[in-house]
């Protein structure tokens, strides 16, 4: 009697972002698209976002479901399912608590009958029954659903079961932050040990979905098979930390073993206003100021200073002359 040993492995959440119209729809549909061409066998589930048109004029964003159960031999675009996510209309219009985003009425009930329910993925025990689950996107217009960001964490915890035996890849799209507005929804998918996301541009779109493509075909390909995300593809993760509104590179570690030039390290600028006067706050921006009457007093005549005073409730008074400035601030 042989013993059959199956070791499952545990494929990541793939998840692209980036910029308004940087192509990360696109780039998901193409990859899907070149997916079932190579794969007979590949199941579809999920959904993925479009504009909705108007001789050439947007009026809204509509959900996009593929047919249940369809593979390469069922993949024409016109029968797929097309349901309205949310259209355009007058703010005069408008009834109070309506579901919107901007100048778009959100339809909740297309999110709940037909968003959602793609992403319920049948369990097979057939390994040939590779799916690719499209979830695009994790936005503003879906989350004005209150039910759908938990159901996309319920959906990502069943397919992240190692005891699955069906080859169950997401591909997804999420929102970045934009003038410094982060979603608290996004960052808590973000924050999975499942889930691995790239930064979308459009100098590197061709390079990053040819990379996709290959691993993604390996991976189905080879069902025991393993790849290492983070290494393969570290040009293209996405690494702002969690809860940052930006991109902030890591600094770089040191060791004993280090070659960095010490001279490329950043170095601290000496007192804004004297040596005499210890510094209290450090300022990481500044305000748009007149040009101060005396250049020497450049920094402290900053209307920055006025609001920190203000903030603080520290007494702000002018220094008439920086030389004769007292040892310790008032």
């Amino acid at each position: 009697m042989f013993l059959q040993l199956i070791i499952f492995i545990m494929i990541p959440h793939l998840f692209l972002t980036g910029h308004p119209s940087v192509g990360k729809t696109t780039l998901l549909k193409t990859v899907a698209t070149e997916l079932q061409t190579l794969l007979p066998y590949l199941l579809l589930h999920g959904f993925y976002t479009e504009e909705s048109k108007i001789e050439g004029e947007r009026m809204g964003f509509d959900i996009v479901c593929p047919p249940a159960n369809a593979n390469a031999k069922n993949t024409n675009t016109e029968e797929w399912n097309r349901f309205p996510l949310a259209r355009k209309i007058s703010h005069r219009t408008l009834k109070k608590n309506e579901p919107s985003v901007g100048k778009y009425l959100v339809d909740i009930d297309n999110i709940q009958d037909h968003a959602i329910p793609s992403l319920n993925v049948p369990v097979e025990k057939n390994m040939e029954r590779n799916k690719l689950i499209l979830l695009d996107e994790v936005g503003k217009m879906e989350m004005k659903c209150g039910e759908f960001v938990s159901a996309v964490h319920s959906f990502l915890n069943l397919t992240s079961d190692s005891t699955n035996p069906t080859r169950n890849i997401v591909l997804g799209t999420i929102p970045t932050p934009r003038y410094g507005r982060v979603i608290p929804e996004i960052e808590s998918l973000r924050e999975r040990t499942d889930v691995i996301v790239f930064q979308v541009t459009k100098q590197n779109r061709d390079i990053l979905k040819d990379l996709l493509l290959k691993n993604l075909l390996h991976i189905y390909n080879n069902p025991s098979s393993n790849i290492d995300w983070c290494k393969d593809m570290k040009d293209f993760l996405y690494t702002r930390p969690i809860g940052a509104s930006k991109n902030v590179p890591s600094p770089p570690k040191l060791n004993s073993s280090s070659n960095l030039n010490q001279s490329s390290m950043p170095k601290p600028c000496a007192p804004l206003i004297s040596k005499a006067i210890p510094p209290t706050v450090l300022l990481l921006g500044s305000t748009a100021s007149p040009l101060p009457k005396n250049t020497k007093l450049s920094y402290h005549e900053r209307s920055m200073w006025i609001i920190f005073s203000e903030l603080f409730d520290i007494p702000f008074k002018p220094i008439p002359n920086i030389d004769t400035a007292p040892a310790t601030s008032p």
